[in-house]
């Protein structure tokens, strides 16, 4: 827990320059990673098991990305996910090691919040304040009666800074950055083999936004909930991380279905080429191959025309019958000619032959 320097009071503008300060700090932060990403390859250091560089070339979870737009997309997902985390652990470390913040929406006075050191400005919800600027401190009044109407109550207080706090937020801001990337890489490989799994992140996505537009609708109602910069970046980060995951999720699947694809017209292009030798010749071996293909076909034709399988096997069958046509031609021919060789040779008499042979010797 942060520990607060109660011995330290800012103004409410002097604490608005230290949120100017947290805002130029993500900047600069935001600025050096889009450096680093636009001119190195951090990504796949980032996420060593889906990017990976070989040869000039990208590889998705050792898939080749081929198509262009298609790699872009899955680069510019997977920045979109450090930019998150970037913010998240900044104002992990700021709400903690820095600044500590809280607000609160209602007409509770806020004692607890006064009681841990920390400077309480009210103000009221109205169009003006936004102009006229008027924030009034409350945790200097003796009496901590509740307001008479509904108030917007900012409370803020600086950390005291001390080297063990440092070193055991900035030890979970680093275990939070790599157990995002990690989770990311299993959600985004679950999502790209199941389609019950790309549905149901589908669908907490949708539930983590609706919770936060409900928490945000409550709060305006209600406002006895305490909330902090780094819950409300909480809220926003969920349901970005889900469909952040699911649509990276979906490219997997398309990368994987366009490689099946690859090997079935490649599967299809080599049984085709070593059927090519067995194709009829004759027009009228072709009629008979298409007559006796017309016998064959299958009643779900409109799949075997899609299929590169199916394909490769009708061809098949087309070059067999084609075979036992040449063959049954050939046949047909060596009878004939058996035919027309017996009706030319001499016809043996038998026996009187042998003896009119015997006499004339």
């Amino acid at each position: 827990m942060a520990v607060l320097n109660s011995g330290v009071r800012f103004t409410y503008w002097e604490y608005q320059a230290l949120m100017l300060a947290l805002a130029g700090t993500m900047l600069l932060g935001l600025v050096a990673i889009e450096l680093m990403m636009k001119r190195y390859q951090v990504l796949p250091l980032l996420f060593p098991g889906m990017f990976t560089i070989r040869e000039r070339r990208l590889y998705f979870f050792d898939r080749d990305v081929g198509d262009v737009a298609i790699a872009k997309q899955l680069r510019g997902q997977a920045k979109l996910l450090v930019r998150i985390v970037l913010f998240v652990t900044l104002s992990y470390l700021w709400q903690n090691c820095v600044l500590d913040t809280d607000q609160t929406f209602g007409v509770q006075f806020p004692s607890q919040q006064c009681n841990k050191g920390m400077d309480c400005f009210a103000s009221e919800i109205h169009i003006t304040t936004f102009f006229t600027r008027k924030y009034d401190p409350v945790c200097n009044s003796e009496e901590q009666n509740p307001f008479e109407k509904r108030t917007l109550v900012s409370c803020i207080a600086v950390v005291q800074p001390t080297a063990t706090n440092w070193l055991m937020h900035l030890g979970i801001s680093y275990s939070i950055t790599l157990f995002n990337f990690n989770v990311y890489s299993v959600l985004v490989w679950v999502t790209g083999k199941s389609r019950l799994a790309r549905r149901t992140v589908f669908a907490l996505t949708l539930l983590s936004l609706l919770g936060f537009l409900l928490m945000c609708a409550g709060v305006s109602v209600l406002g006895e909930v305490p909330l902090s910069w780094l819950s409300v970046l909480m809220m926003i980060w969920i349901p970005t991380f889900l469909y952040t995951s699911w649509r990276t999720g979906r490219l997997l699947q398309k990368i994987w279905d366009d490689e099946a694809q690859k090997v079935q017209s490649s599967i299809e292009e080599h049984l085709n080429l070593a059927l090519s030798d067995f194709e009829p010749e004759s027009a009228e071996v072709a009629d008979n191959s298409s007559a006796q293909e017309t016998n064959l076909q299958l009643p779900h034709r409109r799949y075997i025309g899609r299929n590169p399988v199916a394909l490769g096997a009708k061809s098949f069958l087309k070059a067999a019958v084609g075979l036992q046509d040449k063959v049954d031609r050939h046949m047909h021919r060596g009878r004939t000619y058996s035919q027309e060789l017996a009706k030319t040779l001499p016809v043996d008499t038998g026996r009187g032959s042998f003896d009119s042979r015997t006499s004339a010797v």
